[in-house]
């Protein structure tokens, strides 16, 4: 994820950091190669998190405002590596920034807090809770997991949470725009519970179905093709409701203006006749 060595051709990235053990030596590569080596049989190496960020954002300040207060909530006790890259998007030809954000599901715990354990360690199985153990007999064994991340029920969360952090730095840079995590049919109900029908008619579009990098990068896809021809009738949709919603506004101005005019005659008939 930080183009380097072998990927530095592909190019992209703009910003990378991480936060890693002192054995690391600064190199995520190095901790990663470590996990490959000492996690047991099965356990996952590493987990990643990757997110488009607004393009309405320029700068890498701007890109961080969102990462940092994502990392500060949800992974400030693992360890993690994370790279900003700015491509052109693959149908409209403008930027797209996104982050990719690899990490430990172990945890930094009050044993790896005040005193690091050694690579072969940090990745071996945790000593039991219940069993009693002294700090060296803990520091022995690995850092426990947050399972959290097996929990397929806390993507929901966490999109919830992301689009909350991006909102918020969003309006701290003086943007109207917004995000909603939520599906075109949550959206769509909502709206209509709400009595607005331009927005709910915004949401009646079927959703976009993600192909995935691999397949944009291979000739002749015709997957791409698709998704270029479903987001250019998607633009369109956008301008026919905005022009019904034009015409809807129209009409009922048009409507309260002869009622107006109605009530005004009226009343000067029945000024006159008094």
């Amino acid at each position: 994820i930080n183009r380097e060595r072998a990927f530095t051709q592909r190019g992209e990235c703009i910003f990378h950091a991480h936060r890693l053990p002192k054995w690391a030596h600064d190199d995520p590569k190095k901790f990663f190669q470590a996990a490959d080596r000492y996690e047991g049989v099965g356990n996952r190496r590493y987990m990643e998190i990757e997110f488009a960020l607004p393009n309405e954002l320029k700068t890498v300040e701007q890109y961080r405002q969102i990462i940092d207060a994502f990392i500060s909530k949800h992974l400030s006790k693992h360890y993690y590596a994370y790279a900003i890259h700015e491509k052109k998007g693959m149908t409209s030809g403008e930027p797209h920034p996104h982050v990719h954000i690899m990490f430990s599901e172990r945890l930094i715990d009050d044993v790896e807090q005040k005193k690091e354990r050694a690579a072969c360690n940090f990745f071996k199985y945790p000593i039991r809770k219940n069993v009693a153990a002294t700090f060296e007999e803990r520091r022995k064994h690995g850092a426990p997991k947050n399972r959290n991340w097996a929990n397929k029920n806390f993507l929901s969360v966490l999109r919830a949470d992301f689009a909350q952090i991006q909102n918020e730095v969003l309006k701290r840079n003086g943007f109207s725009i917004r995000v909603d995590h939520r599906s075109l049919k949550a959206q769509k109900e909502d709206a209509e519970h709400k009595a607005d029908s331009s927005l709910a008619r915004l949401f009646s579009r079927v959703p976009e179905r993600y192909i995935g990098i691999i397949s944009c990068q291979e000739a002749n896809e015709p997957r791409l093709e698709h998704l270029k021809e479903f987001r250019a009738l998607r633009t369109r949709h956008f301008d026919l409701v905005m022009q019904i919603d034009a015409m809807i506004k129209e009409t009922e101005e048009l409507e309260i203006k002869d009622a107006v005019q109605l009530a005004s005659t009226h009343a000067k008939a029945l000024i006159d006749s008094n």
